[in-house]
């Protein structure tokens, strides 16, 4: 994109001084735009329609004083100042920068010459201050938004600092101390001391809530209180997990508020970003638990009471069954009602593909169903030894440990492990069980069901072969995603971004927005989009809120522009919407790319086009040239001899007014040989022959250019001013290429002061030594070339004149480089352009190599 010239609004009222400041500006790198006002009324008036990168101004103004302009910049300045004043003083430099002005300069030649880095100095150092302040406010709103988040939070969250224990157990870890827990539980002071050394950071309103404090500060003081012997339990392990490097964590714990009440707890632990190491500062979540601990030790006691009634129920069943054998038909009733029930079970067993055991704890036998079922490995009536050889090896001790995990008290137990089956496959089985005991709580009877889960091993194996898949062709999708030189947008229905690519942040970084958080505002308050016609795009016609109202974007080209750094392109936009079954837009699609170089490229290849068919064209003419130059040979030459044969014939007659007849007939001779030999050299010039250079009088020479000119200079009104320098010696040059390139260069000046006024036209020829050649200059007054025209004068086919060919100074600087010197272009103070070029003295005995056989255009 073109880069805009920063902008410098200068008050000053002295002209000299603003013709330095003009100078040094001018020559500065990179150039700054200028704008010059002389009083502070215009200053305010300019102020109030368009604001400058900067404004330097005197201290003395014939309205007032200049640092009045620091008083009426509203609010947060909008622009740096810098103060000029013509006498050093000290007092009034201190007040120019306490009113905020930037700088307090001393007028000087010196200073005034250096303005260009004065300027640059100011402006960088602006820019740090718009930085910074911008900086600053974004940490404030970081603040507000953290601190926003953290007391609102219905989550209990305390900011702690456990940088003084990590330390401590570090040092413990030298020492040579490995078993932390041990360790704690043998030293519960240990354990308190390091609770002391905890310092809690800060708190929110919700941890005031839990432990039914009125305000933090009565929290911190009672914090020893809240501490039980199972609160300092899961403070110890959760300084053994400290010990072990880990930094998040979770554990339970029991706790007391202040108001006496226990609670159950659920303990996150987890350090600040960064502080992973030290844990200088970590965040801790306490969840209370204590509802569903009540509901969970509710349950269970529910559930032993059932196990107790089944046990009371088949005591009743069994005294049932005796009176039922002394009532045959009753008996046989039940019998049917149990075979009935006992389908049932077998059929359920057998459709979950699962077999049901009961283990007899005291004679050791096992009893089984007898389903056809993949599980059902064993005989129906085994011993336990039985069940644990079926059982892979490297499952069975984990299966084992389970199993009396439950006889010693924990009543059930539940494990997932592999099976060995008789054909030598393996597979995988669930079995659960549970243990009922007798009045004093011996082990009695273990029952359990053994399911085939092998089915949904595969299946699950699976979601997770398919998920691994899943994540590969995702992160395949995200590295093309990355890789594309588009910056690629992925917008909601609501137009929020939830994807970007690297393309995008460079593209909306540029622009100083942070594209993870970008929406379609901030998009129209940091970019400017136009269209092909310049009309600019509100925020309802920019590309991805035309994608989300349904429409497709196809090579669309926009004209964009950075507020921020005012940097301008041209994007080519592309996309669509994803839409779900219902028709409705789900997802905006979006790829923007810069073709502002395609663009560039496009001109640059159409400009050398038609500079292609403007040279064969120059070409032709040329070849035309050459025949006319033939043709006009011979009427030169009639003309030649009729003027001779009169001037002969009035010398023998006495007629009136014989000299000035004689003066006009001789002029004609000399004007038709003269116009003879350009043709001559003219053809022999498109014809490329080889110029004729040889040791030349610049004085005669330039008195010849001067003679030509005499007519067009009055006729403009214009003075001529030839100085040359005494006593120069010859130069090596083809006399007619030589005044060829001297008299274009003074005609572009004539044409030049033809714009100015007529008292202020002058044309100046000088001729002087120069570093060992000669130089000639071609001075004028006239209104100058462009700044942005210097860089292409001498191309060829370059020419700001509305009939030109634009190959007068293109052959120039070829006749001057063939001759072995350089032409340039400079412009004049306070206005006009020199135009120099150098040409090598003639010496007899020195041998030239110049290429003086082809001259070139361009």
């Amino acid at each position: 994109m073109d880069c805009q010239l920063p902008q410098v609004l200068l008050i000053e009222d002295e002209e000299d001084h603003v013709e330095l400041i003009r100078r040094a500006l001018a020559a500065g790198e990179p150039p700054l735009g200028l704008t010059v006002v002389r009083t502070l009324q215009e200053a305010r008036h300019h102020l109030g329609h368009e604001t400058p990168n900067l404004v330097v101004t005197d201290l003395r103004l014939p309205d007032g004083n200049g640092m009045e302009i620091l008083a009426d910049r509203p609010g947060e300045a909008r622009f740096p100042v810098v103060v000029l004043t013509g006498c050093g003083n000290e007092s009034a430099a201190v007040s120019a920068l306490k009113q905020g002005a930037l700088d307090y300069v001393v007028k000087s030649d010196a200073t005034l010459a250096e303005m260009a880095r004065i300027v640059h100095r100011a402006l960088r150092e602006w820019q740090h201050i718009a930085d910074r302040r911008r900086a600053e406010e974004q940490l404030r709103e970081s603040e507000a938004r953290y601190r926003s988040l953290f007391e609102d939070s219905p989550l209990p969250l305390r900011e702690q600092d456990f940088s003084v224990v990590k330390q401590r157990l570090d040092t413990l870890r030298e020492s040579g101390v490995e078993d932390f827990r041990q360790y704690f539980r043998q030293r519960p002071e240990f354990v308190r001391d390091c609770l002391s050394q905890v310092k809690i950071l800060d708190m929110n309103q919700a941890v005031l809530t839990l432990h039914r404090a009125e305000s933090k500060e009565q929290f911190r003081a009672s914090l020893p209180a809240i501490f039980c012997e199972e609160s300092l339990a899961a403070f110890a392990e959760g300084l053994a997990l400290i010990a072990e490097g880990r930094w998040a964590f979770t554990v339970e714990s029991t706790m007391r508020t202040l108001n006496g009440e226990m609670i159950r707890v659920l303990i996150h632990f987890r350090a600040a970003p960064g502080c992973e190491k030290n844990l200088k500062k970590v965040f801790i979540a306490a969840m209370d638990i204590t509802a569903r601990k009540q509901a969970e030790e509710a349950l269970q006691r529910a559930k032993e009471e059932l196990e107790v009634r089944v046990v009371q129920r088949t005591s009743e069943l069994a005294a049932a069954n005796q009176q039922l054998l002394r009532e045959m038909e009753e008996r046989h009733r039940v019998d049917e009602a149990l075979w009935r029930q006992e389908a049932d079970l077998h059929f359920a067993l057998e459709a979950a593909d699962a077999v049901a055991f009961s283990w007899d704890v005291r004679d050791g036998r096992v009893r089984r169903s007898e389903e056809a079922s993949p599980v059902a490995v064993t005989p129906s009536s085994c011993t336990i030894n039985d069940l644990a050889a079926q059982v892979h090896p490297e499952d069975r001790w984990n299966w084992e440990a389970k199993i009396q995990t439950a006889l010693q008290g924990a009543g059930q137990y539940e494990s997932e492990h592999r099976q060995m089956r008789p054909d030598g496959s393996v597979g995988w089985v669930l079995e659960k069980g549970r243990v009922t005991y007798d009045a004093a709580g011996k082990p009695i009877q273990l029952f359990g069901v053994t399911i085939d889960v092998r089915k949904q091993i595969i299946a699950r194996q699976r979601i997770e072969d398919l998920a691994a898949e899943a994540k590969i062709e995702l992160a395949k999708l995200h590295a093309v995603i990355h890789s594309m030189r588009e910056a690629l947008l992925i917008a909601d229905a609501q137009g929020d971004l939830v994807l970007t690519n690297p393309a995008a942040v460079q593209l909306f970084g540029e622009a100083g927005l942070d594209p993870v958080s970008l929406s379609p505002q901030q998009c129209f308050e940091a970019i400017e989009l136009c269209d092909r016609e310049g009309r600019l795009l509100d925020c309802a016609d920019w590309p991805m809120q035309r994608i989300l109202r349904g429409e497709t974007l196809s090579n669309v080209e926009l004209t964009a522009q950075s507020k921020a750094t005012g940097k301008q392109g041209i994007l080519s936009c592309n996309g669509a919407p994803v839409c779900d079954e219902h028709g409705a837009v789900v997802l905006g699609v979006l790829s923007m790319r810069d073709v502002s170089d395609q663009k560039q490229s496009e001109a640059r290849l159409k400009r050398l086009q038609d500079e292609l068919a403007h040279a064969a064209r120059v070409k032709t003419m040329g070849e035309m040239a050459s025949g006319l130059a033939h043709e006009l040979n011979q009427p030169l030459a009639a003309i030649l001899l009729k003027a001779e044969v009169g001037a002969e014939k009035v010398q023998r007659e006495k007629a009136p007014q014989k000299k000035q007849v004689l003066e006009v007939l001789h002029f004609v001779a000399d004007q038709a040989h003269r116009s003879g030999e350009i043709i001559r050299r003219m053809k022999h010039f498109v014809q490329k022959n080889e110029p004729k250079q040889a040791a030349l009088d610049l004085t005669d020479a330039i008195g010849e250019v001067t003679a030509l000119l005499k007519n067009d200079l009055n006729h403009a009104g214009i003075r001529l001013d030839v100085r040359l320098e005494p006593d120069l010696p010859q130069v090596y040059a083809d006399r007619i290429q030589f005044q060829q390139v001297l008299l274009n260069l003074a005609r572009n000046a004539i044409e030049a002061l033809e714009e100015t006024e007529t008292n202020g036209r002058i044309l100046t020829l000088e001729a002087r030594r120069r570093d060992g050649m000669a130089e000639i200059a071609v001075s004028d007054t006239g209104s100058g070339v462009p700044e942005d025209r210097r860089e292409m004068l001498f191309n060829a086919f370059s020419s700001s004149k509305p009939g030109g060919m634009g190959l007068g100074l293109a052959i120039c600087r070829s006749i001057i480089e063939a001759h072995g010197g350089r032409i340039r272009a400079a412009p004049n103070s306070p206005q006009g352009t020199t135009f120099t070029f150098t040409l090598p003295f003639f010496d007899k005995d020195a041998t030239y190599e110049f290429s003086t056989h082809r001259v070139r255009c361009g």
